[in-house]
């Protein structure tokens, strides 16, 4: 660009006049284009929420504040488990209808449930490797046996 000569106040106060509505007119230009990249972004997010709001229910209901990691992964892979090895020629209307069916039936199950099962499991275990134990043992009511 050629810098103007500027001789006097006039050309001065002209020149600022000018360059404040080139910076204006590339405002506008910049807020144009972060504009249309915000549009072209703002779909595959939009996308990505709704996808996710499947797994997570409505924000502020109660299946969003029980939903952790343990519940996306069940309602991602039951679905897949089902249709590849239970159902694998069954056309695609029943394997639609088994997904929805068991997100719908996996999303009581997360981390605190799943903790509670193993406990219970472990519990019983342990329960019943006593009972073995004392079967096992022989009885002497308090006498010696040699």
């Amino acid at each position: 660009m050629n810098k103007p000569k500027i001789t006097s106040i006039g050309d001065l106060r002209s020149e600022i006049v000018r360059l404040r509505a080139e910076v204006e007119e590339r405002e506008l230009s910049i807020q144009r284009d972060v504009n249309h990249l915000v549009e072209q972004v703002r779909m595959p997010l939009d996308m990505l929420k709704k996808i996710s709001s499947l797994f997570t229910g409505e924000k502020g209901s109660k299946e969003a504040i029980s939903s952790d990691w343990v519940t996306t992964l069940a309602q991602l892979g039951f679905p897949y488990l089902l249709n590849s090895i239970f159902f694998k020629k069954s056309g695609i209307v029943m394997k639609a209808l088994i997904a929805f069916v068991s997100q719908q039936a996996v999303k009581s199950i997360n981390l605190d449930t799943i903790t509670s099962w193993i406990e219970k499991i472990s519990h019983w275990m342990k329960k019943e490797g006593k009972k073995k134990k004392q079967e096992t043992e022989p009885k002497t009511d308090g006498q010696d046996l040699t």
